[in-house]
């Protein structure tokens, strides 16, 4: 009696529309109710790449385009020596060696004052080449300095 109650239940609360989503189950063997429940998920996977992964495919884009550049070079190549076959009377359209020819302009001149400074005291000067003993004239000149204007540099007296 107690099992027919629940039925009826369930079947009170099914016109309702209280359960739409619980289906509930019941057996006159064992006297016991299982209530079977469905549930529905939606999820959402999002994948990103890492720096690796990231380079790899740029290499491979990379490696095609190379095949598709040499693969138009070679079909250029092909066609230009088929035009050259052709017609063997013309001329070629650049003449050999032109990008080894000389330069038409002129370097300009320096200025005489820069010539003399390096001809005698530049960086490619005889004296800065050949003289070893930068240090000793840098130290010297110091000594002449503190020597002959050492008043002027000194500190003033104490107040």
């Amino acid at each position: 009696m107690m099992m027919m109650k629940k039925i009826m239940l369930m079947k009170k609360n099914d016109e309702e529309g209280k359960n739409d989503d619980i289906e509930k189950i019941s057996t006159d063997d064992n006297k016991a109710t299982t209530n079977k429940e469905e549930c529905k998920a939606t999820f959402k996977v999002t994948y990103q790449p890492s720096a690796k992964d990231q380079r790899e495919e740029l290499y491979d884009l990379l490696n095609k385009a190379t095949e598709r550049k040499s693969k138009a070079v070679n079909e250029l190549n092909d066609a230009a020596k088929m035009v050259t076959r052709a017609n063997p009377s013309q001329q070629a359209a650049v003449q050999k060696g032109f990008l080894n020819k000389s330069s038409t302009t002129k370097a300009k001149k320096k200025n005489w004052v820069l010539s003399l400074w390096d001809k005698y005291l530049g960086p490619g000067s005889f004296v800065r080449q050949n003289i070893q003993g930068k240090n000793y004239f840098i130290f010297f000149g110091a000594i002449v300095l503190f020597h002959f204007k050492g008043k002027e540099l000194a500190l003033p007296p104490p107040v």
